[in-house]
């Protein structure tokens, strides 16, 4: 009987510490993303098809490097507006949404991607571009987001 009370003292002991950490951990959780160790991403997709694709893939190597996708730009660490440069409404669309969203969150990198990035990324001088970034080999975007964390 008193090794059944002392295994039973044991088992509550060991779940009351299980239940104090998780406890714990989901209180810390919201002050731990403040913090600034979880990054956030924002992906805007412009144009076609293909760079709703080219969007997710962007997005999955984000979240595999450790990004969390948000759903709006004024939570975000990093946006990407993912353009379209092969007709001029697609190209004033693409640089008028990058203008607007690096207005709704000054703090943050944003990077113009896509179409319009790969197309025409030699000659455009965009001062406010913290990087310019082309569809043609999209398995580099981890890297270039380690480059703009340093």
């Amino acid at each position: 009987m008193c090794s059944a009370l002392f295994t039973l003292a044991k088992w509550f002991e060991m779940y009351a510490k299980a239940f104090f950490a998780i406890g714990f951990l989901l209180l810390i959780s919201p002050l731990w993303d403040n913090l600034g160790f979880v990054k956030k991403i924002y992906v805007e997709s412009l144009g076609c098809a293909k760079n709703q694709v080219d969007s997710e893939l962007l997005i999955t190597y984000a979240l595999e490097n450790g990004y969390e996708r948000v759903e709006d730009a004024e939570n975000a660490d990093v946006i990407v507006v993912n353009t379209c440069g092969f007709i001029e409404s697609a190209k004033e669309e693409s640089i008028n949404t990058f203008f607007s969203l690096g207005e709704v969150n000054p703090n943050a990198k944003i990077i113009l991607a896509g179409c319009l990035a790969q197309r025409y990324g030699n000659e455009i001088e965009l001062d406010e571009a913290d990087a310019i970034f082309g569809n043609h080999d999209l398995s580099q975007f981890p890297a270039l987001l380690k480059s703009l964390e340093e």
